[in-house]
């Protein structure tokens, strides 16, 4: 992937004279960077001949949208307002590319922008309204420690287990690699000991191999926070620039605001429990519920799940085959 963020610092203070780079060079479509008038950092989406959604009235905070028509020409601009949110920015635009990079259909291409930059919007929109419930907070404080304990496991391909991370694509199951899933669950260690299922899909049977990850957390001076576990991942995949975009994109999808109290609340966290979900497994799923049994969330005991205990090196064995 072409490092565009380099192009735009290396010509910052030129601004606008430096003209315009196409970034992506082996995307079917055409983007490109350069800068405003008044040195704004710019992004362009250009295609000819098909009259776009309505991509010009979505709104992203801190980024302006516009969308330019020159004969036949369209162009999709993202301006960034504010220098201080260019990691933002630039993760906004590397999942837009990206997002298109194996299309063929120009229709198509334009149909996925748009829905995308609706969901930036969405999520822009609900983390400046609102905070991360604690809920929220403990179950990403989970999975960014599970994505820790992996990844410093040598066996694992690194870009198998951020591209694997899938809680945050509003996915069943919070990880997938290798046809092996994984469901993340966080709760205080004072609670009752057990797994929350918040859905009939959650640990249904689909043929792949399934784990539980249990973490049992406890409020500590010094431990382990989601702004810590973040830098922590970063740093593992920081020479790869799009797996360090790709994680950025994810966690801001979660909705975390690294500007929030809670992204320095710390916590002891200790390795989880990790059950194997086989035959015989207490679940709910659509196939065992009575008819008319549409949707239902569910608490599942721990001492009834005991005997599904596994070691940690048998998924490790699972995942790498």
């Amino acid at each position: 992937m072409n490092d565009f963020t380099l192009k735009w610092q290396e010509h910052s203070s030129t601004g606008k004279s430096a003209g315009v780079f196409r970034v992506f060079p082996d995307n079917p479509f055409d983007f490109f960077i350069g800068f405003s008038e008044c040195g704004c950092r710019e992004f362009y989406f250009s295609w000819e001949s098909l009259e776009p959604e309505k991509i010009s009235e979505l709104s992203l905070k801190n980024i302006q949208l516009g969308l330019e028509k020159s004969g036949e020409e369209y162009t999709l601009k993202l301006t960034l307002l504010e220098n201080d949110y260019k990691d933002l920015f630039s993760v906004v635009c590397v999942d837009l590319a990206k997002a298109v990079e194996n299309v063929k259909s120009l229709n198509i291409a334009i149909s996925i922008v748009y829905r995308r930059l609706l969901r930036w919007s969405d999520l822009l929109s609900r983390s400046s309204k609102r905070t991360m419930t604690l809920n929220e907070q403990r179950g990403l404080i989970g999975e960014l420690s599970l994505l820790k304990l992996i990844l410093k496991k040598e066996s694992f391909h690194t870009a198998s287990v951020i591209n694997g991370w899938r809680g945050p694509e509003g996915d069943t199951n919070d990880l997938s690699i290798n046809g092996v899933r994984v469901e993340v669950k966080a709760q205080l260690a004072s609670q009752a000991k057990g797994i929350r299922v918040s859905s009939l899909q959650q640990l249904e049977d689909d043929k792949r191999e399934l784990f539980v990850s249990l973490f049992r957390l406890s409020p500590a001076e010094k431990g382990a926070s989601l702004k810590s576990l973040i830098t922590d991942i970063e740093s593992i995949v920081a020479q790869d620039i799009e797996l360090l975009f790709e994680f950025r994109r994810k966690y801001l999808l979660s909705g975390y605001d690294s500007e929030a109290d809670y992204a320095e609340t710390t916590y002891n966290v200790p390795e989880p429990t990790l059950y194997g979900v086989a035959d015989g497994f207490p679940r709910l799923t659509p196939e065992n519920v009575p008819p008319g049994v549409s949707a239902a969330s569910y608490f599942i005991d721990a001492q009834y799940i005991k005997p599904f205990e596994v070691l940690f090196e048998y998924l490790e064995s699972l995942i790498n085959g």
